[in-house]
Parts: C-alpha cells; sequence; structure tokens
C-alpha cells in the first residue's frame, strides 16, 4: 500500500490529486482531470523531470471530465 508520503500533489485548480509516481513505469500513463491545461502541463512537467522521468501529454475528456493524460516515455 502507498502512503500519501510519498505521493506528490498536482493542483492546477486549487483541490491536490495525488499521483504514484513510483508506478508510473515506461510506458505507463495517467490521466489528470483539470480545467487549467496550462498549468497543468507546467506542474506535471516540473515534477516529473524532478524525478528525472520524461513524459509526454495529450488534452482529453474522459469519462465525461476535461483533462489531460500523460505518458512517461523515459
Amino acid at each position: 500500500m502507498t502512503s500519501y508520503q510519498s505521493l506528490s500533489p498536482i493542483q492546477p485548480d486549487g483541490i491536490p490529486i495525488f499521483v504514484a509516481w513510483h508506478d508510473l513505469v515506461i510506458g505507463a500513463s495517467v490521466f489528470v482531470p483539470a480545467v487549467n491545461l496550462t498549468k497543468l502541463r507546467k506542474q506535471v512537467t516540473k515534477e516529473a523531470e524532478r524525478r528525472g522521468f520524461i513524459v509526454v501529454g495529450w488534452e482529453r475528456i474522459e469519462s465525461g471530465k476535461l483533462g489531460m493524460r500523460f505518458w512517461r516515455v523515459l
């Protein structure tokens, strides 16, 4: 089980969203719902770079929710 201490929150709209970065292996993806997609992209990219990851992301609507899906590519 993952503790919240090992997770880093992303807060593009002021509501913390926790991403289990240690589970994001190369080729894995995560969808992060948000309205402020510019801020979301910057926050996720910054956190990924801090961990030595490279991610790519696309704006999407999934299950009726606006957000971005990010894939770890390295």
